[in-house]
Protein backbone atom coordinates (compact mmCIF):
# COMPACT_ATOMS: atom_id res chain seq x y z
CA UNK A 1 0.00 0.00 0.00
CA UNK A 2 0.75 3.46 -0.41
CA UNK A 3 0.08 6.37 1.71
CA UNK A 4 -2.72 7.64 -1.04
CA UNK A 5 -3.90 3.41 -0.81
CA UNK A 6 -4.06 3.44 2.72
CA UNK A 7 -5.63 7.15 2.82
CA UNK A 8 -8.96 4.91 0.86
CA UNK A 9 -9.53 2.53 3.44
CA UNK A 10 -12.18 2.17 6.27
CA UNK A 11 -9.28 0.62 8.39
CA UNK A 12 -6.94 3.30 8.15
CA UNK A 13 -9.65 6.08 9.38
CA UNK A 14 -11.30 3.71 12.03
CA UNK A 15 -7.16 3.51 13.59
CA UNK A 16 -6.96 7.38 13.37
CA UNK A 17 -10.14 8.42 14.73
CA UNK A 18 -9.92 6.15 17.59
CA UNK A 19 -6.84 7.83 17.97
CA UNK A 20 -8.22 11.39 18.04
CA UNK A 21 -10.86 10.04 20.45
CA UNK A 22 -8.25 8.25 23.05
CA UNK A 23 -6.00 11.78 22.72
CA UNK A 24 -8.51 14.03 23.43
CA UNK A 25 -10.01 12.08 26.60
CA UNK A 26 -6.41 11.66 27.40
CA UNK A 27 -5.20 14.69 27.26
CA UNK A 28 -8.00 16.16 29.09
CA UNK A 29 -8.24 14.03 31.89
CA UNK A 30 -4.66 14.23 32.19
CA UNK A 31 -4.49 17.80 32.31
CA UNK A 32 -8.04 18.42 34.73
CA UNK A 33 -7.34 15.31 36.47
CA UNK A 34 -6.36 17.24 40.00
CA UNK A 35 -9.70 19.64 39.42
CA UNK A 36 -11.62 16.40 39.06
CA UNK A 37 -10.53 14.54 41.69
CA UNK A 38 -11.18 17.88 44.16
CA UNK A 39 -14.92 18.11 42.64
CA UNK A 40 -15.67 13.91 43.63
CA UNK A 41 -14.22 15.04 46.96
CA UNK A 42 -11.54 12.63 46.88
CA UNK A 43 -8.38 13.38 49.38
CA UNK A 44 -5.61 15.51 47.51
CA UNK A 45 -3.39 12.48 47.08
CA UNK A 46 -5.92 10.84 44.64
CA UNK A 47 -3.79 12.09 41.56
CA UNK A 48 -0.87 10.78 42.80
CA UNK A 49 -2.51 7.18 43.51
CA UNK A 50 -4.06 7.20 40.36
CA UNK A 51 -1.02 7.75 38.12
CA UNK A 52 0.87 4.74 40.33
CA UNK A 53 -2.19 2.45 38.93
CA UNK A 54 -1.78 4.05 35.46
CA UNK A 55 2.04 2.92 35.77
CA UNK A 56 0.98 -0.46 36.56
CA UNK A 57 -1.40 -0.75 33.95
CA UNK A 58 0.81 0.46 31.08
CA UNK A 59 3.19 -2.52 30.97
CA UNK A 60 0.02 -4.90 31.47
CA UNK A 61 -1.57 -3.99 28.55
CA UNK A 62 1.27 -3.50 26.68
CA UNK A 63 2.04 -7.33 26.93
CA UNK A 64 -1.41 -8.57 26.81
CA UNK A 65 -1.63 -6.39 23.26
CA UNK A 66 1.52 -7.89 22.22
CA UNK A 67 0.28 -11.44 22.68
CA UNK A 68 -2.99 -10.82 21.82
CA UNK A 69 -2.29 -8.92 18.43
CA UNK A 70 -0.03 -11.76 17.50
CA UNK A 71 -1.95 -14.68 18.33
CA UNK A 72 -4.94 -13.57 15.51
CA UNK A 73 -4.75 -15.65 12.39
CA UNK A 74 -5.16 -12.96 10.12
CA UNK A 75 -5.29 -9.40 9.52
CA UNK A 76 -8.88 -8.90 9.98
CA UNK A 77 -8.78 -10.94 13.32
CA UNK A 78 -5.98 -8.68 14.08
CA UNK A 79 -7.96 -5.57 13.19
CA UNK A 80 -10.93 -7.09 15.13
CA UNK A 81 -8.48 -7.41 18.39
CA UNK A 82 -8.28 -3.51 18.00
CA UNK A 83 -11.70 -2.90 19.37
CA UNK A 84 -10.59 -3.87 22.54
CA UNK A 85 -8.55 -0.52 22.85
CA UNK A 86 -11.94 1.33 22.94
CA UNK A 87 -14.17 -0.40 25.24
CA UNK A 88 -10.91 -0.81 28.17
CA UNK A 89 -10.78 3.46 27.44
CA UNK A 90 -14.63 3.31 28.04
CA UNK A 91 -14.95 1.91 31.42
CA UNK A 92 -12.12 3.32 32.48
CA UNK A 93 -14.17 6.50 31.90
CA UNK A 94 -17.30 5.07 33.25
CA UNK A 95 -14.94 4.13 36.62
CA UNK A 96 -13.60 8.30 36.74
CA UNK A 97 -17.53 8.55 36.32
CA UNK A 98 -18.13 6.66 39.51
CA UNK A 99 -15.42 7.73 41.89
CA UNK A 100 -16.07 9.76 44.86
CA UNK A 101 -15.79 10.03 48.77
CA UNK A 102 -17.63 6.95 49.08
CA UNK A 103 -16.02 4.74 46.03
CA UNK A 104 -12.75 5.72 45.98
CA UNK A 105 -11.60 2.12 44.96
CA UNK A 106 -13.26 3.56 41.79
CA UNK A 107 -10.42 6.01 40.88
CA UNK A 108 -7.61 2.97 41.23
CA UNK A 109 -9.86 1.01 38.85
CA UNK A 110 -9.77 3.83 36.47
CA UNK A 111 -5.91 4.64 37.25
CA UNK A 112 -5.40 0.98 36.07
CA UNK A 113 -7.82 0.60 33.52
CA UNK A 114 -6.35 4.33 31.97
CA UNK A 115 -2.73 2.42 31.80
CA UNK A 116 -3.84 -0.61 30.56
CA UNK A 117 -4.93 0.81 27.44
CA UNK A 118 -2.35 3.44 27.15
CA UNK A 119 -0.29 0.17 27.01
CA UNK A 120 -2.85 -1.32 24.48
CA UNK A 121 -3.15 1.35 22.31
CA UNK A 122 0.99 1.88 22.19
CA UNK A 123 1.27 -1.74 20.93
CA UNK A 124 -1.74 -1.92 18.61
CA UNK A 125 -0.60 1.76 17.09
CA UNK A 126 2.76 0.56 16.74
CA UNK A 127 2.31 -2.74 14.63
CA UNK A 128 -1.28 -2.45 13.15
CA UNK A 129 -0.61 -0.43 9.81
CA UNK A 130 2.47 -2.57 9.28
CA UNK A 131 0.34 -5.08 9.49
CA UNK A 132 -2.47 -4.13 7.33
CA UNK A 133 -0.69 -2.13 4.56
CA UNK A 134 3.20 -3.26 4.63
CA UNK A 135 6.04 -1.55 5.62
CA UNK A 136 7.09 0.34 2.56
CA UNK A 137 5.43 3.13 3.11
CA UNK A 138 4.83 2.96 6.98
CA UNK A 139 7.15 5.94 7.86
CA UNK A 140 4.20 7.88 5.94
CA UNK A 141 1.60 6.54 6.75
CA UNK A 142 2.44 5.80 10.51
CA UNK A 143 2.99 9.92 10.85
CA UNK A 144 -0.79 10.58 10.17
CA UNK A 145 -1.31 8.27 13.01
CA UNK A 146 0.51 9.75 15.57
CA UNK A 147 0.63 13.52 14.64
CA UNK A 148 -3.79 13.00 14.91
CA UNK A 149 -3.30 11.34 18.55
CA UNK A 150 -0.93 14.29 19.51
CA UNK A 151 -3.01 16.57 18.18
CA UNK A 152 -6.40 15.20 20.16
CA UNK A 153 -3.72 15.15 23.22
CA UNK A 154 -3.40 19.01 22.68
CA UNK A 155 -6.63 19.61 22.34
CA UNK A 156 -8.38 17.51 25.04
CA UNK A 157 -7.59 19.88 27.51
CA UNK A 158 -9.57 22.74 25.86
CA UNK A 159 -12.31 21.19 25.12
CA UNK A 160 -12.67 19.81 28.62
CA UNK A 161 -12.32 23.13 30.00
CA UNK A 162 -15.01 24.34 27.56
CA UNK A 163 -17.66 21.65 28.78
CA UNK A 164 -16.39 22.21 32.73
CA UNK A 165 -17.29 26.13 31.75
CA UNK A 166 -20.41 25.23 30.21
CA UNK A 167 -21.79 22.26 32.23
CA UNK A 168 -20.29 23.82 35.61
CA UNK A 169 -19.12 20.62 36.19
CA UNK A 170 -16.74 17.59 35.16
CA UNK A 171 -19.74 14.90 35.87
CA UNK A 172 -20.50 13.47 32.37
CA UNK A 173 -17.72 14.78 30.83
CA UNK A 174 -15.69 11.88 30.76
CA UNK A 175 -18.31 9.05 30.12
Amino acid sequence: FTRLEAFETKEFWYIVVMSATLGLTWGGMNVHLWAFCNEKQLASSAPAMIYVFVGLGVPLGALFQGFFLDAAPDNTCKLRRCFLVPAVAGIAQMCAEMMGRETPSFASLFGFLTGFYIGLMQVMFSTIFASLFGRRHLGSIQAVLVAVNLFGVACGPLLINVGHALQGAYTGLFA
